[in-house]
């Protein structure tokens, strides 16, 4: 990982999960992602790395589990529910 490369002052590691199959489980990463952001707007350049599976057949991202059933959302929709909390360190 990159973490041998910078000293703790120059970087944040952080891990976000995510889970948008509910209303309520999509509010609290929505707080989440919020109060992450706002403690990011110190660095000068955020890098984000996104994990996550496809569907096989349509290609749409894993989104999510609700009843212990995987849930896929379409790529737009997906990036903007995950980078819409994050829009004050993330810019395009």
């Amino acid at each position: 990982m990159s973490q041998g490369y910078f000293t703790q002052d120059t970087y944040h590691f952080s891990h976000l999960p995510f889970n948008f199959a509910t209303k309520e489980s999509r509010a609290a990463y929505d707080t989440a992602a919020s109060e992450l952001a706002s403690s990011l707007t110190t660095f000068a350049k955020v890098v984000i790395f996104l994990t996550t599976h496809t569907d096989e057949e349509r290609g749409d991202l894993f989104s999510g589990m609700e009843n212990k059933v995987p849930i896929a959302t379409e790529v737009f929709e997906f990036l903007q529910g995950l980078l819409l909390p994050l829009s004050n360190i993330v810019k395009g």
